[in-house]
């Protein structure tokens, strides 16, 4: 069935933002520096999007807040197919986000990149 593949790939997009916000949210409130893999997750925080397939209206939207929360949603032919919420924490470079695999992240200006850790796949974010 297709919505099980799609559910699949926005899952591995989720899991790519939840890594981010687990960066973000182990930030503190120390609001120097900039963009890339810090380890401290500040650079993580806001709202990212992974477009799968545009075509077909498909992606996902993540947003790291800065106290180690995140929402996300997914969406399969412009529709909401799921969403949720749920923690997240930076150590160094490694992402961690409740219920999700580790995975590792990097930043270069507004695109993040989520390389996971079991699978060695990636995904590529960009902040809206």
């Amino acid at each position: 069935m297709k919505i099980r593949g799609i559910s699949k790939r926005i899952l591995l997009m989720l899991v790519g933002f939840c890594l981010l916000g687990l960066l973000a949210g182990c930030g503190g409130d120390d609001d120097g520096g900039g963009g890339g893999s810090s380890g401290d997750g500040s650079a993580l925080v806001g709202t990212w999007k992974y477009t799968e397939d545009a075509s077909e209206g498909r992606y996902a939207v993540f947003t790291f807040n800065s106290g180690g929360s995140y929402d996300y949603e997914a969406y399969a032919y412009h529709n909401l197919i799921m969403g949720g919420s749920g923690t997240w924490v930076v150590n160094g470079n490694k992402l961690i986000l409740d219920g999700f695999d580790e995975a590792t992240y990097s930043i270069s200006g507004d695109t993040l990149t989520i390389v996971y850790s079991d699978s060695g796949d990636s995904m590529v974010w960009k902040r809206q």
